[in-house]
């Protein structure tokens, strides 16, 4: 019986630490720093514990004055020290971060301590430890958690704002805690009442913290709208699959069904690490402290880099059915025809059955990378003047400008910057009507050379097969 109340005692705070990290929809948080977090919940408990013991036994205050007078104060001060350390390493830097690594933090205190309560009060057993995993142990998470949430919120201010949001988050969590303690010692209502208060206080707590998650996660889907794909120049298809992340089960159901569920949850952390990579850029380019920018554009490159690794393990087969998941997508005309074709048993792609027909044998270029230059060679000067576009961007164009034919490799070493960066700035810049990509397969960029508006699209289809064949 006595390890049954000791899993209680311990999982079920920690189910409830799971419940508000599946909140966050773009996995901001990282799964390490929220063990990290609970761990450190555990050590705030010893330092808590170290220090209000010597209140009780050196200094001779009674229990009642340390419950409702000392200790909440001594214990939200020690568990934010983990929310201190991630905000100065740059790995807090928003309010969903804050509120999943405190409330981690207060649920690790939580259930230590309901330990500890186990062993003073072993014949209470069982119906202790639910009373406390639903009433203490969130009020634990939930306290911390608003320490977070403040700290999160201005995270990326000047260190006099950031040490005042601290101070107004531990001010906040203090209060919830002398008031639920002294409440707890000192209430006027009979103690099944009590209990039931409590619980009722504990469960609006948890409400409210998850109610900020959700309310966060508005501001950065708003900040992914406004953002992504600008800097990082993430394609415009998994943009559009991005904003619409909150329904990624209904938009991977295809995904799932071709395939497989392994595949489809491979996919899912790819769209969150991609929504993760443009909030933290974001985040690294409104760093007002030097050391905590640094930090965000090491977090920048780290991510990057995974994501290339990422993307490269699912393939270009399973990212063109991603970027057709919403019918917006310039892609989806093409998947969809694929997988219509599957499903009739036509046995071969939908590119190789076109090309067959208008082409000939496979090996040879295909008529819709023909075609696809043809058009592209059409296309009108983009609205936006080169000039106004981002610096980045700019210095890509004059660059292909420049140059007769420029390679991804090229581009980065003339750049100075990451490849994966350089291959998607220019396939934006592509997708923008900017530059000119040469045929399937071939990664060089040009810049563009308008054909005449009298110019039928067959007309330069034709013109564009003569070139290719005397080349």
């Amino acid at each position: 019986m006595i390890v049954v109340t000791m899993l209680v005692a311990v999982t079920i705070p920690l189910l409830f630490l799971y419940a508000v990290h599946w909140l966050d929809l773009y996995g901001t948080d990282r799964p390490r720093i929220i063990i990290d977090c609970v761990l450190w919940g555990l050590v705030a408990f010893l330092i808590s514990f170290t220090i209000n013991h010597f209140f009780l036994d050196i200094v001779g205050v009674s229990r009642p004055f340390l419950s409702t007078r000392i200790a909440p104060f001594v214990e939200e001060i020690a568990k934010a020290g983990a929310l201190v350390y991630l905000v100065r390493r740059g790995f807090l830097h928003n309010a969903v971060d804050g509120a999943v690594y405190g409330f981690a933090s207060g649920i690790g205190f939580a259930a230590i301590e309901n330990l500890r309560y186990l062993q003073l009060f072993p014949n209470s057993g069982l119906p202790l430890m639910i009373l406390r995993d639903f009433s203490s142990a969130l009020s634990h998470g939930t306290a911390t958690a608003l320490t977070g949430i403040a700290l999160g919120s201005l995270s990326l201010r000047s260190h006099r704002v950031r040490r005042l949001s601290l101070v107004l988050g531990l001010a906040g969590a203090m209060a919830l805690h002398y008031l639920w303690n002294n409440f707890a010692y000192f209430s006027p209502f009979a103690r099944a009442i009590t209990e039931w208060v409590l619980v009722s206080v504990a469960l609006t707590g948890v409400a409210a913290i998850a109610f900020a998650i959700v309310w966060n996660l508005r501001t950065e889907r708003d900040a992914l709208r406004a953002e992504l794909g600008q800097s990082l120049q993430i394609s415009a298809e998994e943009t559009n699959v991005l904003r619409h992340l909150d329904d990624a089960d209904r938009l991977l159901a295809p995904i799932v069904k071709r395939f497989g569920a392994a595949t489809a949850q491979s996919v899912r952390e790819f769209l969150q690490l991609e929504a993760r990579l443009e909030l933290t850029l974001s985040c690294s380019q409104r760093a007002r402290d030097a050391a905590t920018g640094e930090a965000l554009r090491g977090q920048v490159k780290a991510l990057q880099a995974d994501l290339d690794h990422r993307r490269r393990k699912l393939g270009v087969y399973v990212m063109i059915h991603v970027r057709s998941l919403l019918p917006e997508t310039k892609w989806s005309m093409w998947a969809r025809l694929e997988s219509r074709a599957a499903e009739v048993g036509a046995g071969h792609r939908i590119q190789e059955l076109l090309h067959t027909r208008c082409n000939g044998p496979v090996n040879a270029p295909g008529m819709y990378p023909v075609l696809e230059a043809a058009l592209a060679a059409r296309k009108p000067p983009p609205h936006v003047p080169v000039d106004h576009l981002p610096e980045r961007l700019r210095a890509c164009v004059h660059l292909v400008r420049g140059e007769l034919k420029v390679s991804v490799q090229h581009a980065a070493e003339r750049l100075g910057w990451h490849e994966g960066e350089v291959r998607a700035m220019l396939h934006d810049l592509v997708h923008r009507g900017y530059l000119h990509r040469g045929a399937e397969g071939d990664e060089h960029f040009h810049a563009h050379a308008v054909a005449p508006a009298a110019t039928h699209v067959w007309h330069a289809v034709r013109h564009a097969r003569i070139r290719e064949k005397t080349a």
